[in-house]
C-alpha cells in the first residue's frame, strides 16, 4: 500500500476510534459543502500598462488560463471581469462595467474552451468598480456554504461609492460565509491598504504579485479556496524531549511547528493495545516544495524508533498530514513486570513557510483490547463489542452534546481524505 493510501487508513480509523464516545469539547466547527468560488480579473485600462517586460493584461490572461487548465472538472467556479468593455469616460457607465464570463459551476472540457476563448479576448479598458463587483459576486454565490472569491486587480476602486472594503465589512457583518482573497498586482500604498482591507475583513489573505509570479500566486489562491481546512481540537504544546512530553489522552489537539522542528507527545498504551496517532500540519501561508511530516513512535527506555511514518509533498498542498496505528503492546516491549507504559511520538515538521510557524493538528486514540500475562482479553468495561477501546477525550470545562464528538471525527476524516484526493488532482495538474 503507497503512503498516501497508508495515510488514509490510519486517518479512518482515528478517526472511527475518536467517534464512538461523546466530547466533553464543544464550539468545534460544522463540515463543510464543497467551496463554491468566483475569481474576479481586473480589465481596466491601467493593465495596459507594463510590468516589467510584460504587459499587465497578458499576463493576467495567461495566469487565469493556465488556472483553467488545472481546476479539477468537479471545481464549481466562476470567472468575472470589470473594466472590459467601456472605453468612454462616463463614471456611470463605465461603473456599471462588470461582466460575468462563466456561471459558478464545474468546468467540463468544452467549458474551459469557451473560458480560456473568452479571457484570450480581454484588453484592457475601463473603470475599476470594485466594491459593486463583490456584491455581485457575492450573490452569484449563493447563500450556503463555503464561498470564496479570489480578486486580481493592479489598483484601487475608482467608481466608490460604494467603498469596497466597507462591502466586504457589509458581508461579513451579515453573516456571509464569505472569504475573499485578494491579489495586488504592482499596486501602490493606497491600492495595497485597500486590498488588504477587503482580504482582513473577511478573513482571506492578501498578497503581492508581479507579472513573473502572478500564475504561481493565483494557483495558490485557487489551491486555499477549494480546500479550506481549518485545526481544531484542545490546545496542547509540544516538548523537545519525550522526558517533559505532554501525556495526551485519547482526543484531538493543536498545536504549531516550525521549520525542521521537533515536537514530542505521549500517549499511554497497555499490553495488547494499539496507538493509532495522526498529524496535520495546515500551511496558513505560501511555503517552498518539498515540505514534510515524520511520526516516530518510542518505547519506554528505547533510543530507536518503534515505528514510523513520513509524508512529503513536492507541490504546494494545503494540509500535509501523515498518520499510523503501531503494533500491539507486549510485555517483552516493557520493564519487567510492567503492564502499561507511555509511548513517545516525535512528530517532525519540515516546512519553509513565509510564516515561519505553522498549525498541526493532532488525533490520539487507542486500539484492541488490553490483555492479561496468559494473552487473554482483559476484563474492561471501557471496550467495544469489536475490541477496540473507548475514546474517553480529557475534560472540558464546557458542556457538550453527545453528538458532536462522532461529528467532528467524521468531519476530520473527510477534510484529511479530501486534501489528499485534491492534493493528488492538482499535483497531476501541476505536472500537466
Amino acid at each position: 500500500m503507497s503512503t498516501p493510501w497508508r495515510i488514509v487508513a490510519a486517518a479512518l480509523g482515528a478517526a472511527l476510534a475518536l467517534a464512538v464516545t461523546p466530547s466533553a469539547h464543544a464550539d468545534e466547527p460544522e463540515g463543510s459543502s464543497t467551496p463554491r468560488i468566483e475569481t474576479i480579473i481586473d480589465a481596466s485600462g491601467s493593465m495596459k500598462e507594463r510590468s516589467g517586460t510584460t504587459v499587465k493584461m497578458d499576463a493576467a490572461k495567461a495566469a487565469v488560463t493556465q488556472l483553467i487548465d488545472r481546476i479539477p472538472a468537479e471545481a464549481p467556479m466562476g470567472l468575472r471581469v470589470y473594466g472590459a468593455t467601456y472605453p468612454g469616460e462616463d463614471k456611470t457607465t463605465g461603473c456599471a462595467d462588470t461582466q460575468l464570463l462563466t456561471p459558478v459551476e464545474p468546468m467540463n472540457q468544452a467549458a474551459k474552451q469557451d473560458a480560456k476563448q473568452k479571457i484570450n479576448a480581454l484588453v484592457g479598458t475601463g473603470f475599476t468598480p470594485i466594491g459593486d463587483t463583490l456584491r455581485i459576486a457575492a450573490e452569484e454565490l449563493g447563500t450556503e456554504g463555503n464561498r470564496r472569491i479570489i480578486l486580481v486587480s493592479d489598483g484601487e476602486d475608482t467608481c466608490a461609492p460604494p467603498d469596497p472594503c466597507n462591502v466586504a465589512r457589509e458581508l461579513k457583518d451579515q453573516g456571509v460565509d464569505l472569504v475573499i482573497d485578494t491579489l495586488g498586482f504592482q499596486v501602490d500604498a493606497k491600492a495595497e491598504r485597500q486590498l488588504r482591507c477587503i482580504a482582513d475583513a473577511t478573513g482571506g489573505q492578501y498578497d503581492p504579485v508581479g507579472s513573473d509570479d502572478l500564475a504561481e500566486q493565483l494557483d495558490d489562491a485557487f489551491k486555499r479556496a477549494w480546500n479550506p481546512y481549518e485545526v481544531s481540537g484542545s490546545k496542547t504544546s509540544g516538548s523537545d524531549r519525550c522526558a517533559t512530553a505532554p501525556l495526551l489522552a485519547p482526543g484531538q489537539y493543536t498545536d504549531e511547528v516550525t521549520h525542521t522542528q521537533e515536537r514530542w507527545y505521549k500517549a499511554k498504551l497497555t499490553v495488547g493495545q494499539a496507538m493509532r496517532f495522526s498529524a496535520s500540519m495546515v500551511p496558513q501561508s505560501a511555503y517552498k516544495t518539498g515540505a514534510a511530516l515524520r511520526l516516530d513512535y518510542y518505547l519506554p527506555g528505547k533510543s530507536h524508533a518503534w515505528k514510523h511514518e513520513v509524508s512529503v509533498t513536492q507541490n504546494w498542498a494545503n494540509l500535509i498530514s501523515a498518520g499510523t496505528e503501531s503494533d500491539r503492546l507486549t510485555y517483552k516491549d516493557l520493564p519487567a513486570g510492567a503492564r502499561d507504559g507511555e509511548i513517545c511520538v516525535k512528530v517532525s515538521g519540515r516546512i519553509d513557510s513565509v510564516n515561519k510557524t505553522e498549525p498541526i493538528e493532532l488525533l490520539v486514540a487507542t486500539a484492541h483490547q488490553e490483555v492479561t500475562a496468559d494473552g487473554a482479553p482483559a476484563p474492561d468495561e471501557s471496550s467495544t463489542a469489536d475490541g477496540d477501546t473507548k475514546v474517553v477525550p480529557q475534560a472540558s470545562s464546557s458542556a457538550s452534546s453527545p453528538l458532536v464528538w462522532p461529528l467532528i471525527g467524521t468531519a476530520a476524516l473527510i477534510g484529511l481524505l479530501l486534501s489528499l484526493l485534491i492534493r493528488t488532482r492538482l499535483n497531476r495538474g501541476d505536472r500537466s
